[in-house]
């Protein structure tokens, strides 16, 4: 299912690749998938079993049907959120097609929904001729996969917002009056808009495919090819890259100014740079008599007086931009200091009052577009009156002015004097007029707050009662205020969702593993009963096959372990069980599971133990799943030769040696080697097998025990890898595990 969203460039492929995935794989004879259209369910599509027989009469009663909010089994999804399984759909009086599928001879169903966060995007229904009862595991796997197909279709969905928004800025470079010129790294234009023609002369025509220095005066040339260059091999800028003034040379030869902010981007392996040219000729000479009618008045003024009110007026900037800087530094740092929505909400508040405002406001576009009240503080209320402004005076999402018509927009809203005027066109009713007025507002300024161009939502910031109002020199400050909260709330969410995915993935990987590991148990025992001859005695031959199978198995099995550890380190719920064990009879016990790999590939196990007896306190399941991962892994990688298990101490450890004459491991990959999923050989050429786990979950083993791991390798000649216990392992453990809680709690915050 999973290769299958990834192969799919429409909803209508994700969906028919799904759908058939899970009919074949889990028995179902129909399966189909439901949307909505115009407010009603409806068959998009409906695969069957091709083995199945004649399901044409239940096949198109099934795409006749168009379905309201609770109506037949998908209308019942669609309506609860919850997946529903009917043991015997004749017994279902809910079941609008039952007539049809009694005569189709299906029996039982199950449908559950295609979601994303609260999104609800479809129905995935199965039909069977056998009568199943609920199954729990599989009705989870069932809510799995509709999420995974929701967030698809959301990313579906974004990706046609982009080509969408891609479509805008052609018609915007193709109407605008500034020219607008794409060109690769050796100057060569790419494209170029038709303003072009107003400013230079040429068509568009005559300039694409050729360089970018036929605009420029001849003098110019040569200093633009050597910026381009050092540019490319440095990534350093020797000019500013907005506003840079540069003269133009037009087609019929004359020099004009220019105005040129550059930029520039990545198309598929190649650096592109735009540029936005305009024409300043006009400016110019309307800055030079603006220039020449203040020079006729500063000679009327005494010169003195001047450059007093110069210095006076520098200083003043100077520090009103530095408390501006401490106050942007300090409010990042506040803002920076957690990664949690909730923490950086509040911190946000507090950042703000009383330090630039009486009252803050911030409202929060959620992910089905309606607008949250999320924080609000100010005006030394207490929590109840707060939690009563936050409740009634949530944003109209139709509103003329205020938080929400600045999420609408994009732009901010300035009110230097809040007026009587102004709170009675903003009121609903009323009550909520009278509790504005008493609320004594003076001033008042809403940002949007835009992270990665997304709005997330509006910051609203007021002054009330004595303190001044809102000056053209506050929006700055705030403005960069609200860019910082922007950010630091995109990251929060950012951090949330890579909390959501990392659990979900653990989550998938133990219940993929529990359920591989039901049906292989069977296969083992069933192996078991036939080499024993209970069923009849096998000849050589069976016995030979019958031994390959329990080799599969038990191989299977060791991989299914492997996922199922790792999931169980992912999610911080392994825990290490102490006991005392002798050293030499566990290092025995262990190499007699790794023998029979060793001779059947012809290599030579040597064990190496210490002289005298000793004991290990440590959880001894779990060292030997360690040493049982690294010696497999390198009986795996070594043709021939030996392979050594050595065993010695030094200091208050336990040393484990195992020394291999493989094919070594290049150095830089020796860190990589112990990443969950990475293995040396590439996937699609590899001669040997694994889920590339098994020395990851060494090495996280190894830590749970208090202990170490390390690798040396020379390609072509062996690997070494040294396995490091605690010889007294309860305290090691028990910081281990501290520390791993002190880390989830800090996740959770």
């Amino acid at each position: 299912m999973t290769r299958a969203l990834a192969a799919s460039e429409t909803i209508d492929a994700a969906a028919r690749a799904v759908v058939c995935a899970i009919g074949q794989h889990l028995g179902w004879e129909v399966g189909s998938f439901w949307r909505v259209h115009d407010g009603a369910l409806a068959a998009d599509l409906v695969w069957t079993d091709p083995g199945a027989g004649d399901l044409a009469p239940f096949v198109e009663a099934t795409r006749r049907l168009r379905l309201a909010r609770g109506e037949g089994v998908p209308g019942h999804v669609w309506a609860a959120g919850a997946p529903v399984w009917l043991t015997d759909i004749d017994q279902d009086p809910d079941v609008v097609r039952r007539n049809a599928a009694r005569a189709a001879g299906l029996r039982s169903a199950v449908a559950f929904a295609i979601r994303f966060d609260a999104t609800f995007y479809g129905v995935l229904e199965f039909f069977t001729r056998q009568a199943m009862a609920p199954d729990a595991t599989l009705l989870d796997m069932a809510a799995a996969i509709g999420d995974q197909m929701g967030l698809f279709v959301r990313r579906q969905q974004a990706e046609d917002a982009l080509r969408e928004s891609a479509e805008r800025f052609r018609l915007l470079a193709q109407t605008s009056s500034d020219v607008i010129v794409v060109i690769d790294e050796h100057s060569t234009i790419l494209s170029i808009n038709p303003a072009v023609e107003r400013v230079f002369g040429y068509a568009p025509a005559e300039l694409v495919g050729r360089s970018l220095k036929l605009l420029m005066p001849e003098r110019m040339r040569a200093r633009h090819e050597e910026g381009v260059r050092h540019f490319v091999e440095t990534g350093e800028r020797r000019i500013p890259w907005t506003g840079a003034r540069f003269p133009g040379v037009t087609k019929d030869g004359r020099e004009i100014p220019l105005e040129i902010s550059f930029g520039t981007f990545h198309r598929d392996d190649e650096r592109v740079f735009t540029g936005i040219i305009r024409d300043i000729s006009g400016r110019i000479r309307q800055q030079q008599q603006l220039e020449e009618t203040a020079t006729e008045l500063e000679a009327t003024i005494e010169e003195l007086k001047e450059q007093r009110r110069v210095a006076e007026r520098a200083r003043a900037e100077a520090e009103a931009a530095a408390e501006r800087a401490r106050f942007l530094a300090e409010a990042g740092r506040a803002l920076a200091g957690s990664l949690a929505y909730g923490t950086t909400l509040r911190t946000l508040v507090h950042v703000t009052v009383p330090a630039v405002a009486d009252y803050c406001i911030v409202d929060i576009v959620e992910r089905d577009g309606s607008i949250r009240r999320a924080e609000l503080a100010g005006g030394g209320r207490g929590e109840e009156e707060i939690a009563l402004f936050r409740r009634r005076d949530t944003p109209q999402p139709d509103a003329s002015l205020g938080p929400a018509h600045v999420i609408a927009t994009g732009e901010p809203e300035v009110y230097p004097e809040v007026t009587d005027e102004l709170l009675r066109a903003v009121a609903r009713d009323r009550e909520e007029l009278e509790r504005l007025r008493a609320a004594g507002l003076r001033s008042a300024i809403i940002f949007p707050l835009v992270a990665r161009g997304r709005t997330l939502g509006a910051l609203m910031l007021a002054t009330a009662g004595s303190r001044r109002g809102y000056t053209a020199g506050d929006v700055d400050i705030l403005e960069g205020l609200a860019g910082r909260a922007a950010l630091a709330l995109d990251a929060a969410e950012l951090y949330e969702a890579a909390l959501a995915a990392g659990r979900a993935k653990s989550n998938f990987l133990a219940v993929m593993s529990h359920e591989l590991r039901t049906p292989l148990t069977a296969i083992m025992g069933y192996s078991d009963i036939l080499e024993a001859g209970i069923s009849g005695q096998l000849n050589e031959r069976q016995r030979e096959q019958l031994k390959r199978i329990m080799l599969s198995a038990r191989h299977l099995l060791q991989l299914i372990d492997e996922i199922l550890t790792f999931s169980r380190l992912e999610a911080g719920r392994e825990e290490a069980r102490l006991e005392r064990v002798p050293l030499r009879e566990f290092v025995r016990e262990t190499a007699a599971l790794v023998r029979p790999a060793a001779a059947e590939k012809h290599l030579r196990f040597e064990v190496r133990l210490p002289k005298v007896e000793a004991d290990l306190e440590t959880d001894p399941e779990k060292l030997r799943q360690i040493l049982l991962n690294i010696l497999f892994n390198a009986i795996k990688f070594t043709r021939e030769g030996k392979v050594v298990l050595a065993v010695g101490v030094e200091g208050d450890d336990y040393v484990f040696h195992i020394d291999d004459t493989g094919v070594g491991i290049p150095p830089e990959h020796l860190e990589q080697i112990f990443e969950p999923f990475w293995q040396l050989e590439d996937a699609m050429t590899r001669h040997t097998g694994g889920t590339g786990l098994g020395l990851s979950v060494a090495r996280r083993l190894v830590e749970l025990l208090g202990g170490e791991i390390g690798v040396r390798s020379t390609p072509g000649v062996g690997t070494q890898v040294t396995v490091r216990v605690p010889r007294q392992g309860g305290a090691g453990a028990l910081a281990v595990a501290a520390r791993g809680a002190t880390e989830e709690r800090g996740a959770a915050d």
